[in-house]
């Protein structure tokens, strides 16, 4: 009876205890039952910070686990404590063990991923309970990634590779667009440390102290000035930097080496002391202590300190003489990194030079020379701005030139001067499809070197024009796919693609180094003299040339909207098909010019091919070795190009009636065709995915954003891929 009632009191205290902890409901409420226990969520915790000008909703949750003792009495014990940082923009988390200093973050140390588990139910209680808060991050959010996700995506990998010019380029844009993070700042005193621009560094740090008066910004600002030599204003940040975190051993030893510079060898001592009371395996502080006892005469005490610090770091040297070291470095670095520019813009520089006297002697040259030089200076000009430093961009730029540039002189005069020597700009095209709007529909143009956009170009040889995006050099091409497909071979094995058997016609055209034109070949019919035209697809023309009214004549297999006579135009110098403006292609019109062919016995016969560079072609036997199957790719593609990185790549096709954009790319093995997309105006594009699978833009309509992206929700098209589209639209497309 005894044991009964004690039992029956000791289960009644057990749920006294248990209906205690679950009634913490204000503070710490349980927001979920489990099959072993329950989840209680810290609230207290919960609040938004920020992490390089994101924001983010912090908290923690404790996970409790039910177990029961015999007699069936439940006790409950405390798992762990869980923290998390939730991304209501994103639906991300992130994980991290014990709180941490936000403050401090690298940019590439947390990596956010989807909510799942414990911190789903966690998140949803965190949308129910905190909703304005969830509201104001993913705005918050939002309007960081419109304006700065580019330039965040790239100077966190930069600062990850510790590629410093990089960095500070893209974090100078995030800074200059407005987003004063303290980190951001601090990074970007830390990369012009790295590149050896010590002055710069500093006045970035107190732009840091300015944001965010923390410990650490102080503790950074009196190091670097320590180093420098500048002691008196070290002490002051390091006097601050103790004031705000006197329990921070590398604040502490900061503050203790810079007394020891000063001579003031009893106060260095007392913060080495309690320095390593916090931390007791500080090579730096057993280093520094070991030359202060040595100056106070306490051989013993300088001796084993000494040995401490080589326990801890073998190569432990005094921080000045290795920053002597650095800093010669730093300057040699800086010294040849300035070179390899120089080297890298001297032909554009060369150019520059050029169009400068050009434009500053207009009256002497003809218009159209002026509009083009304009060009070269917008091109050189904005490139060398948007890719390089303040200071290599204000070295080698003139003063008026830049105040020209940047207050869109030269932009104005070359619109003007195109208009006026009747250059089209990006016209209408025909049909129902979509088309890009007049050049002033986009404020934010890209910069590029343009081509002359009143003639069409096909020209293998040569590139089509350059432009900068993302930091990167892009050349868009016109070139024949086998030329990707066999690159692709070579450097990757073997390439997946389809395979089909392409008749082809018996004759091509050649030069001394190759055959041109990809799979171009041609028949003759000489009953109706009409040239039967080949592309990589097969047949795919009847072309004759009309003599007695100097025009062209076209049946078209493939696509009946190119059927029809080609009449001459004199403002364009090229036979047009209108209302649909198509054009002949040049090496086409060099053949149908020659209205009798000869056959076999016209080999050899040389062709001079009026693509505006007078290149001479030679008719040759389509060599039956390549009447195989070959890959399933179009005759002839654009292609957008990383210079210095020929693997980075994306390719497309363009349909003048629709002005509909196919688009290939690769995952290094296999060539894709992954998505039509098309312009419905200036500053939106209109994606559709094909059946072929590939990571990318997913359909819908993406809106361009002052930075130049597109993007639809939370998806976005690569930028170097619109701003080649743009550029195409923009200087090459005739109509």
């Amino acid at each position: 009876m005894k044991l009964r009632k004690v039992l029956a009191i000791f289960w009644m205290i057990l749920l006294m205890l248990t209906a205690t902890s679950y009634a913490e409901n204000t503070e710490n409420p349980i927001i979920a039952d489990t099959q072993n226990g329950y989840i209680r969520m810290n609230v207290p915790y919960v609040k938004k910070v920020t992490y390089y000008g994101r924001s983010y909703v912090r908290c923690a949750y404790t996970t409790h686990e039910e177990q029961y003792l015999p007699y069936g009495i439940p006790v409950v014990n405390e798992v762990g404590k869980d923290y998390v940082l939730f991304d209501t923009a994103d639906d991300m988390v992130t994980y991290y063990s014990v709180p941490i200093d936000i403050d401090n973050w690298t940019m590439y140390k947390f990596k956010f991923v989807n909510i799942s588990g414990n911190a789903l139910t966690v998140y949803d209680t965190v949308k129910s309970m905190f909703p304005a808060l969830c509201n104001e991050v993913a705005a918050d959010n939002r309007a960081f990634d419109a304006a700065h996700k580019n330039d965040f995506n790239q100077a966190e990998k930069a600062v990850s590779e510790k590629d410093w010019e990089t960095a500070y380029k893209h974090l100078k844009n995030i800074y200059d667009g407005g987003c004063h993070d303290q980190a951001i700042a601090r990074d970007l005193g830390k990369a012009c440390w790295e590149l050896g621009n010590y002055d710069e560094a500093l006045e970035w740090e107190t732009r840091r102290i300015e944001a965010a008066p923390i410990a650490s910004a102080y503790n950074q600002r009196a190091w670097h000035n320590y180093l420098l030599g500048n002691y008196e204003q070290a002490l002051d940040d390091a006097q601050w930097a103790v004031m705000k975190d006197k329990e921070d051993a590398n604040i502490l030893d900061t503050r203790g080496t810079i007394y020891y510079a000063l001579g003031q060898y009893d106060k260095a001592m007392a913060d080495f002391n309690k320095s390593l009371e916090i931390n007791d395996e500080s090579a730096h502080t057993y280093y520094y202590r070991s030359l202060c006892n040595q100056a106070l005469g306490r051989k013993s005490d300088a001796d084993s300190d000494y040995g401490k610090a080589e326990k801890y770091d073998p190569n432990i040297i005094d921080d000045i003489g290795r920053f002597q070291h650095e800093r010669l470095k730093h300057a040699n670095t800086k010294q040849q990194r300035h070179q390899d520019k120089m080297n890298k813009y001297k032909d554009d520089l060369k150019k520059l030079n050029d169009a400068i006297y050009v434009t500053n002697n207009s009256s002497q040259f003809p218009a159209r020379t002026v509009w083009e030089n304009d060009g070269v200076i917008i091109s050189v000009v904005g490139g060398i701005k948007q890719n390089e430093t303040d200071d290599f961009y204000k070295e080698v730029v003139p003063q008026d030139v830049r105040t020209k540039y940047e207050g869109g002189v030269y932009q104005q005069q070359y619109e003007q001067l195109g208009s006026a020597v009747n250059v089209p700009t990006a016209m209408a095209g025909a049909g129902n499809g979509p088309q890009l709007a007049s050049d002033g529909a986009i404020a934010t143009a890209p910069s590029t070197l343009p081509t002359n956009s009143s003639e069409e170009i096909y020209d293998l040889n040569n590139t089509v024009l350059k432009y900068y995006s993302e930091g990167q050099r892009y050349i868009l091409s016109y070139e024949d796919p086998m030329k990707t497909y066999n690159y692709l071979k070579a450097n990757y094995g073997p390439t997946t693609v389809d395979f089909v058997d392409r008749p082809h016609g018996k004759y091509l055209f050649k030069q001394d180094y190759g055959y041109i034109w990809g799979d171009f070949s041609f028949d003759y019919d000489y009953d109706t003299h009409e040239y039967l035209i080949y592309d990589g697809a097969g047949l795919k023309q009847a072309v004759r040339f009309d003599d007695a009214n100097n025009a062209v004549v076209v049946r078209d297999f493939v696509n009946s909207q190119e059927s029809g006579v080609y009449e001459y135009s004199q403002s364009l110098a090229a036979y047009v098909l209108y209302p649909q403006n198509y054009t002949i292609k040049p090496h086409i019109l060099t053949l149908v010019r020659n209205t009798i062919f000869n056959g076999d016995s016209d080999i050899g016969a040389q062709y001079e091919v009026e693509d505006g560079h007078g290149v001479i072609y030679e008719v040759a036997l389509y060599p039956e070795k390549e009447a195989e199957a070959r890959p399933n790719l179009p005759a002839m593609w654009y292609k957008m190009t990383n210079e210095n990185d020929p693997s980075e790549w994306t390719a497309f096709t363009y349909d003048k009636a629709t002005n509909v954009f196919a688009m290939y790319g690769n995952d290094g093995a296999t060539i894709f065709n992954y998505a039509k997309r098309w312009f419905t105006d200036a500053n939106h594009i209109e994606n559709h995915l094909t059946d072929t699978p590939l990571n990318g833009a997913m359909d819908g309509v993406y809106e361009r954003t002052s930075s130049g992206e597109y993007y639809s929700g939370y998806s976005s098209i690569f930028t170097y891929v619109t701003d080649g589209l743009f550029n195409f639209m923009h200087y090459v497309k005739k109509f």
